[in-house]
């Protein structure tokens, strides 16, 4: 290769590399601050627990089932002798129409749980002191009528319309709304 040439091509290649030999080193940083999770471990650590915690706590209150709303014994007894009340009378019926008066009656004197044959059930009744003594003859006159139909083959007599005087038993047995005193 000619001198010339050669010179052509090797010297802005040495140009370059004369520049890169004289590197100048920028002078040393200090020591690197320390992270966040260095400096706060201990705060970051315990601010998750308690947010672990109230997320529990408050999916525990979300799904917790609510509390069955109770309906007073006049109200649930109202309406089951309402949807009966238009329905054909039949054994079937006046058997649940006995029933519901019996258990409504039992849950408003407080009568002992268990089930009580009518006959037990009127001699209970017949003892009560909150419940007059001709409102709890015509109760028991009304279901000996009830066991008598529910328990006889065929229809004996007139409708009973037991649906209908239950509600009117359940209307005389209302305990009373208290009275406000005058102050």
């Amino acid at each position: 290769m000619k001198p010339r040439l050669a010179m052509m091509i090797f010297l802005p290649l040495a140009a370059i590399a004369a520049d890169t030999n004289e590197v100048q080193l920028l002078p040393p940083h200090g020591e690197l601050p320390p992270t966040l999770w260095e400096q706060h471990h201990s705060a970051i650590l315990a601010g998750t627990g308690v947010v672990a915690i109230l997320a529990a706590l408050a999916i525990r209150q979300w799904l917790r089932p609510k509390p069955a709303r109770v309906l007073p014994p006049e109200q649930i007894a109202r309406a089951a002798l309402q949807k009966l009340a238009s329905q054909a009378e039949d054994g079937k019926v006046v058997s649940a129409v006995s029933q519901i008066l019996r258990r409504y009656l039992g849950a408003v004197l407080d009568f002992p749980g268990g089930e009580m044959t009518t006959a037990e059930f009127i001699a209970a009744l017949a003892r009560h002191d909150r419940i007059a003594p001709q409102l709890g003859a015509a109760i028991a006159g009304f279901l000996r009528e009830c066991d008598a139909r529910k328990f006889s083959p065929a229809k004996a007599g007139p409708p009973l319309h037991a649906a209908n005087r239950a509600l009117e038993f359940i209307a005389q047995t209302r305990e009373p709304a208290p009275i406000p005193i005058p102050k």
